[in-house]
């Protein structure tokens, strides 16, 4: 399984908070469309798409358009690729970090953890607390790391294994 899956996974309830951040070029403004439709996925629900919208932003305002390309995260029509590297420069994991930090909201996503998870309303809330328990400086620390290092430090065990076990609280899908 690839890195982005299991950090996805790990954060993918982290979604919503909408930033209305002005003032993006016309590139910067594609590629972040580009970024935010790549990473809500097909069908995404109100909640989600708004998460989307937030991590396209700020992904291209910290990393820059240029770094993005570097990084492959982007083509050169602008386009997001449909995995990211394993791979990722300190500027863009810092600039990946920062905005799964500041735009996930598990709360917010609550919803949709119950329909893609089939997880009772106790359970999901159960798994929220606990998600939002992890500490977003070990959060981004852990992104940072799992891209730009080959052994995983001390803080990405300590939270791969929170959110483990946070993934526990979701029980079994309905109807297994």
């Amino acid at each position: 399984m690839k890195r982005t899956f299991l950090l996805v996974g790990v954060v993918a309830a982290l979604l919503v908070s909408t930033a209305a951040c002005g003032g993006l070029s016309d590139d910067e403004q594609k590629a972040s469309d580009n970024i935010a439709k790549s990473f809500a996925g097909s069908e995404p629900s109100k909640s989600r798409k708004a998460v989307a919208d937030c991590f396209g932003d700020e992904l291209v305002t910290s990393a820059g358009v240029d770094q993005l390309k570097k990084d492959k995260v982007i083509d050169k029509k602008l386009k997001a690729a449909s995995q990211l590297p394993d791979k990722l420069s300190k500027k863009t994991a810092e600039a990946y970090g920062d905005a799964i930090v500041k735009c996930y909201d598990f709360t917010k996503l609550k919803a949709d953890i119950k329909k893609s998870s089939g997880a009772s309303q106790k359970e999901v809330d159960a798994y929220v607390k606990c998600m939002d328990a992890i500490d977003d400086d070990d959060l981004k620390t852990t992104i940072v790391d799992g891209y730009t290092k080959s052994t995983p430090s001390a803080t990405v065990k300590k939270v791969n294994k929170a959110s483990t076990e946070c993934g526990k609280k979701l029980g079994q899908p309905a109807g297994q």
